[in-house]
């Protein structure tokens, strides 16, 4: 266990490790006890299940990976004055604060951005939480594939071949559990004129049969 000072020096020093390993351990050091402070966890960390709630948090969840968090309650007015507040007591006493320009409330069908993945109520009934990875993510994605066909005409098929494959192939296995069969389709239409016509880069004196056997 750490003292309040000791994790609000630890989280200080985030900044300097962001997109490392470490960065998302000195974020939970620093943010434990979010969900039990909105009384949605028991003190050891345990969800508490909606029967054993029986005020303003029913129906609150709290959801936080790192230094990204969303909360869900039944109403608007849950979220403005049981859950929030308690959010913005707490991050002072350790040195931090909202992000206003990150920061929303708002219905679960116009939907929200969590971990690269896009999430909102839909269906007929209301019945169905769709997941699906985010658009920029996707756009992200096309962007890091494209830089990598722009290597040097001279640089050998493998090793374009080796440094993509595990690019792609990790991207598809991180949203292997959303409902992401629409975005890979697009990803792959949008991948093949990208791989053609560095192909044919590589060998503007061949024809196009050739090519395509090569």
């Amino acid at each position: 266990m750490c003292s309040w000072n000791t994790r609000r020096e630890l989280y200080q020093k985030v900044g300097n490790f962001v997109g490392s390993v470490l960065s998302p351990r000195l974020a939970n050091v620093a943010l434990d006890g979010m969900a039990r402070l909105c009384e949605a966890a028991w003190s050891d960390g345990r969800p508490k299940a909606p029967a054993h709630r029986t005020g303003l948090n029913k129906g609150v969840t709290v959801m936080r990976y790192a230094a990204d968090c969303v909360g869900t309650a039944p109403t608007r007015e849950v979220l403005e004055t049981h859950v929030r507040p308690r959010i913005e007591k707490l991050l002072p006493a350790r040195g931090l604060a909202f992000s206003e320009a990150k920061t929303r409330i708002m219905p679960i069908k116009a939907g929200c951005n969590f971990l690269g993945c896009h999430s909102r109520q839909c269906g007929s009934r209301e019945e169905k939480l769709l997941t699906v990875p985010q658009k920029e993510k996707v756009l992200k994605h096309l962007k890091t594939i494209r830089s990598s066909l722009d290597a040097p005409k001279p640089t050998p098929a493998v090793r374009v071949m080796k440094a993509l494959n595990p690019v792609i192939r990790g991207w598809a296995h991180y949203y292997r559990h959303a409902s992401a069969k629409d975005a890979c389709m697009k990803a792959r239409h949008a991948q093949w004129p990208m791989l053609w016509n560095w192909a044919t880069r590589r060998h503007p004196h061949k024809r196009r049969q050739w090519v395509k056997a090569r």
